[in-house]
């Protein structure tokens, strides 16, 4: 008789779990404007930093899984022809143009004719630039901090996606970027690892690959000391969640300075959140530091109606 009730209410629950109505996401539309009525959208912000821990005997210690970011989004900086927020009409989009651009354009940015009249339309998967982040003063602080060392600072606006699949946002740092990491905390600096590769001078830029398998780190291929790969994400099922699955690259040395191998640590957590907030992962290797904001739109809408 237990047995029979359990099945009955398998599928209410599973409905408490899941969005009403789950956000698919094509990445070869990115950035997408979605409804406000309709969907959450947040700014998300996220400070990765890694603490500057005496490593692990290299004999004992079993790298962490290397995380496979390869189905993550890669996001870019907002494109200079689209507002922040748009007003729907129900006018049909021209398809007829014999511009490939124009269709190209039409094809990726047309309001979906579901959408009620009048409703807001927030642009949503871009990156913010440095001028908006709210974190600067936190970074700031953390570049003074003696045991920790600051490896990303990112700031992006999306939707809410489903709990049960959420769509991550690929996260790495790069070495030449504005935000430098401070070597001189680390045990091994840039030159050395130069001289130590042949492949590590190629990394060194702001696309650099990273290695997605464990068999790939051998004694030949050497990631930079605190890189950082992997990729986080915002989603909703009852609650809020926000999950981090980032590795944290080590370079480990010997007695007389010689580079041996990479260590690989990681963060895997995801745990409930609340918008406004700041949140706190935390493991004895790298950490992160998140808030989400939620987006309305009122003040995006009011300067896109005064620029027409």
């Amino acid at each position: 008789m237990f047995k029979y009730l359990l099945l009955l209410f398998i599928p209410f629950i599973l409905q408490a779990q899941t969005p009403e109505s789950p956000i698919e996401v094509d990445k070869s539309l990115i950035p997408q404007y979605v409804s406000l009525e309709e969907n959450n959208v947040y700014d998300v912000e996220i400070i990765v930093f890694a603490y500057t821990n005496q490593l692990p005997n290299i004999q004992t210690y079993t790298n962490k899984a290397i995380f496979d970011d390869s189905t993550a989004l890669d996001l870019a900086t907002k494109p200079d022809d689209l507002n922040f927020v748009n007003i729907v009409t129900n006018d049909e989009p021209d398809l007829s143009s014999d511009d490939p651009d124009t269709k190209a354009g039409q094809r990726n940015y047309t309001v979906p004719m579901t959408i009620e009249k009048d409703d807001q339309l927030a642009l949503t998967w871009f990156n913010h630039i440095e001028d908006d982040f709210k974190f600067t003063a936190i970074w700031e602080k953390l570049l003074k901090q003696s045991n920790i060392i600051p490896l990303v600072h990112r700031s992006w606006r999306q939707v809410e996606t489903p709990y049960t699949d959420p769509v991550f946002v690929k996260i790495i740092n790069s070495f030449d970027d504005e935000n430098q990491i401070d070597n001189s905390k680390s045990i091994v600096n840039e030159n050395q690892i130069k001289e130590s590769t042949s492949i590590v001078e190629d990394n060194l830029s702001n696309d650099f690959f990273v290695v997605t398998d464990e068999d790939q780190l051998t004694d030949s291929f050497i990631m930079p000391d605190y890189t950082l790969s992997g990729m986080v994400a915002l989603s909703k099922g009852r609650y809020t969640h926000f999950e981090n699955k980032l590795n944290l690259y080590r370079v480990a040395i010997d007695e007389d300075g010689n580079i041996l191998k990479n260590m690989v640590f990681s963060l895997n957590e995801k745990k409930q959140i609340k918008a406004d907030e700041l949140n706190y992962f935390d493991s004895p290797w790298i950490g992160s530091i998140v808030k989400i904001t939620e987006f309305k739109g009122e003040v995006d809408l009011k300067e896109v109606i005064e620029d027409e």
